[in-house]
């Protein structure tokens, strides 16, 4: 057969004719403007793409589908039914990012220590106290070049 079926209205001489083998095309659009990987099944069939149009072929039916995101977004819908009869179908997609989760667990807050001044004067007071040693030890060194040049001498 063709794939037609005709159907005859007697009472008002009318005849129909349905061709069951038309071809409708189902769109799922992805209406961000961005674009994500994503693959959709209709019927068993599963496409993938990672633009923002996938397309299927179908006749008049009834059909389900469901929609896989790449991880980290959420898709709506991501499953549903449609019904074709006589028109070509647009399902309008869309994608959220998820929350990243915490990669550490926070850490409680310390008790507060109580200042130490001590740490205020360590470095000026270590600065003095080598300075005092320096001098001194200069002071001896010349202390020394002058007694030895008087007891050379003599």
């Amino acid at each position: 057969m063709n794939g037609c079926i005709y159907v005859v209205n007697s009472g008002s001489v009318s005849l129909s004719i349905i061709n069951t083998y038309a071809q409708y095309v189902v769109s799922f659009i992805e209406s961000a403007s961005a674009r994500y990987y994503v693959s959709v099944t209709l019927d068993g069939q599963t496409k993938y793409s990672s633009h923002s149009t996938i397309t299927f072929n179908v006749t008049a039916g009834t059909y389900n589908y469901s929609i896989t995101p790449i991880s980290g977004y959420s898709v709506m819908p991501s499953s549903g039914t449609i019904t074709i009869t006589s028109n070509n179908l647009q399902v309008q997609v869309t994608f959220k990012s998820l929350p990243s989760p915490p990669t550490t667990s926070p850490t409680p807050p310390s008790s507060p220590q109580p200042p130490k001044p001590i740490n205020v004067f360590i470095t000026p007071l270590t600065a003095v106290i080598l300075v005092a040693l320096i001098v001194i030890v200069l002071i001896l060194i010349m202390r020394r070049k002058t007694y030895g040049s008087k007891v050379s001498s003599a």
